[in-house]
């Protein structure tokens, strides 16, 4: 009975040891190792997100490896990655999502114009008087043959 007592300690043990070297491989074996750069087949693209039937797709190249959460259609993206073999998939090594900028509206200056009143002269009778007329005042000279004047 010692002999089967032992036994099942042992068998019990085991399975434990099992157990928790089984709890710390899963953990580590479910990280993804990030992917080295592959100098050969390093690519840069951008362009805007497409995504059909769950796979995510930039200018035409299918994005494989972890991308952001909240990835959506229509996001303008630049990815850097290796080109794998087929060469339509791209193994993401940089994700970065462009948020674009929208300039603020440079004011604009109304200008109004105003009307000033320009100033016309008015013409201003002047009189001149020549010497030895007398026009316009009734008087007339009359000058005789004789050098004298009569009124």
């Amino acid at each position: 009975m010692t002999r089967t007592h032992h036994q099942l300690s042992m068998a019990l043990g085991l399975v434990l040891v099992l157990l928790v070297g089984m709890a710390l491989v899963v953990p580590l074996s479910a990280q993804e190792t990030p992917p080295t750069v592959d100098p050969n087949a390093v690519v840069t693209i951008t362009g805007e997100v497409v995504i059909v039937n769950g796979v995510v797709q930039v200018n035409g190249f299918t994005l494989v490896g972890t991308l952001p959460l909240g990835l959506q259609a229509g996001d303008f993206v630049v990815v850097i990655g290796n080109q794998l073999a087929d060469g339509l998939t791209i193994e993401v090594i940089i994700f970065d999502v462009v948020i674009p900028v929208t300039p603020e509206p440079e004011p604009t200056v109304e200008v109004t114009p105003e009307l000033t009143p320009e100033l016309t002269p008015e013409a201003t009778p002047e009189a001149t008087v020549e010497p030895g007329s007398h026009a316009g005042t009734g008087l007339h000279e009359r000058i005789s043959p004789g050098g004298t004047e009569h009124g």
